[in-house]
């Protein structure tokens, strides 16, 4: 989230899943934007998440700890099931 072209990044990280192996983009996933505590990136991240509005999308940040127990809980379903 520290950049903007966060925004592109996952589109383009799409086009080589499909590239490389089209069953990968079928499997469950989650998006994480990182560097949260970073200027801009608060905005960055509605952007992302408007962008992938049909995904799972969490920003979080190591430094103030923001996010991590959403993304924690989030692991833990999808390893579930």
């Amino acid at each position: 989230l520290s950049h903007d072209d966060c925004l592109t990044a996952f589109p383009a990280l799409c086009a080589e899943l499909n590239a490389y192996n089209p069953s990968l983009l079928v499997k469950k996933r989650l998006i994480v934007g990182t560097k949260l505590d970073m200027d801009g990136a608060p905005e960055r991240l509605a952007a992302l998440c408007a962008r992938c509005e049909n995904e799972r999308v969490f920003g979080i940040s190591v430094f103030s700890r923001a996010g991590l127990k959403e993304l924690a809980a989030a692991l833990k379903d999808i390893l579930k099931t």
